[in-house]
């Protein structure tokens, strides 16, 4: 099912959570609230630095109720704050 990729941001403004930091093999998790979003796993996401241009792709490998996790496909700035939509 196609998802219609005009509706972006999906997630406007997001941090990382430091406490699960693996840089190393470009996984990120992100906090988010399960009700703000509807992304699911295997989704391509584009995520761009808030206030600023710069932009990264990955993919979401995990959902939970209070996070995602997404494999970027280089690494992030971890001070970074982030909106997350579908590529």
């Amino acid at each position: 099912m196609k998802r219609n990729t005009e509706e972006k941001p999906i997630i406007p403004r997001t941090y990382l959570d430091w406490s699960f930091d693996d840089d190393e093999s470009q996984n990120y998790k992100f906090m988010v609230n399960r009700n703000e979003h509807q992304l699911q796993q295997g989704d391509r996401v584009k995520l761009t630095v808030f206030v600023r241009p710069d932009y990264q792709f990955g993919n979401i490998i995990k959902v939970e109720d209070d996070s995602i996790f997404i494999h970027t496909d280089e690494w992030l700035d971890i001070s970074e704050e982030y909106s997350i939509s579908l590529a």
